[in-house]
């Protein structure tokens, strides 16, 4: 026969466990998710087979880009639809200036990758 005398333990350990792991969560999952002009150009590195003078240059791109946008946060700016374009306007130029450096194999991968990027993006509701 089974052992059941302790079911109540259980189920307050396993609760205990839940505010635990949601406590230590919650501050984590608040923080917005920043990638860094480093880590941004890292991944590039990697994925288009940058080189070293390539990096350097795409470096530079994203930390301009980075504070165009501190700029524009800091303008207090408020209509979304403002923000959302402006933003979108940074984007496009950092990419521009990013396929000006690569070669035409680069090129296709950078496509690539920003077509997933884009399609990652969350879509804009018609009735907002």
């Amino acid at each position: 026969m089974k052992d059941r005398s302790h079911p109540a333990a259980i189920r307050s350990f396993f609760g205990t466990l839940a505010v635990v792991l949601t406590t230590i969560s919650l501050p984590i999952l608040a923080q917005p998710i920043r990638v860094t002009p480093e880590e941004q150009t890292k991944r590039l590195k990697e994925l288009l087979s940058l080189t070293d003078a390539q990096a350097a240059k795409v470096l530079k791109i994203y930390e301009n880009s980075q504070e165009e946008m501190r700029k524009l946060f800091e303008s207090g700016e408020e209509d979304r639809e403002t923000m959302r374009q402006a933003m979108m306007t940074i984007m496009m130029n950092v990419d521009k200036q990013i396929d000006s450096l690569l070669a035409a194999d680069q090129r296709k991968k950078f496509d690539q990758f920003r077509k997933e990027r884009m399609s990652r993006m969350p879509r804009r509701r018609p009735d907002n």
